[in-house]
């Protein structure tokens, strides 16, 4: 039958270039193995900046007196809500931004007066839309006047200490940019100082 003769050709034909044959089959090889390397490094680094984006938290600085007023809180949380791209937010008091910081800077805290701000910690929808955000919650007042700007920042969180960036600002402002993770909900006391608020679907 004819496909043994070309099966007989075609070994025959390897037997007498085995040579050629065998530096030819290692060449595909090895360019498979380069094409899997790039795609998987290019898949990893398309998730990981995916990821890094999706963690993009803006943060709303609020005056010191708000830190005492749940009354004052609530009509602030109400207007964040109302912000473009809001996918969620809570309040963090001085007191649980203290418990965020390092040991060294907790310990150096105790020394003086508590100078971090109650802040709002905003979570967005399109993270590619933190700047408008950012813009929209400069015209609410209380964040607007908090006293000690910038009022409003936005990055990336970091999980290994809890705090993505503090700024020391002249006279202990500090800043607390970012907390990791997000906290549960729950009553705004000394014993629970983050309370979650949520955006409407």
């Amino acid at each position: 039958m004819r496909w043994r003769f070309f099966f007989w050709e075609a070994l025959a034909s390897i037997r007498s270039n085995a040579a050629t044959t065998v530096a030819a089959t290692v060449t595909v090889l090895i360019v498979t193995f380069l094409l899997g390397i790039f795609v998987t490094t290019a898949w990893w680094v398309y998730h990981y900046a995916v990821g890094v984006r999706n963690e993009v938290t803006v943060k709303l600085y609020l005056p010191e007196s708000y830190a005492t007023n749940a009354a004052q809180r609530g009509d602030v949380a109400n207007q964040v809500k109302q912000l473009p791209y809001v996918s969620s937010f809570h309040y963090v008091s001085p007191s649980a931004a203290a418990k965020m910081l390092p040991p060294a800077e907790q310990a150096a805290l105790k020394r003086i007066p508590n100078p971090l701000p109650p802040a709002f910690y905003v979570k967005l929808t399109d993270a590619n839309q933190a700047s408008a955000t950012a813009a929209a919650a400069q015209r609410i007042s209380a964040i607007h006047n908090c006293g000690s700007p910038p009022c409003v920042t936005y990055g990336k969180e970091d999980h290994r200490s809890g705090v993505e960036h503090v700024e020391v600002h002249p006279v202990f402002r500090v800043r607390v940019d970012v907390v990791a993770g997000d906290r549960g909900g729950g009553v705004d006391s000394e014993h629970d100082p983050v309370v979650d608020f949520f955006a409407a679907a």
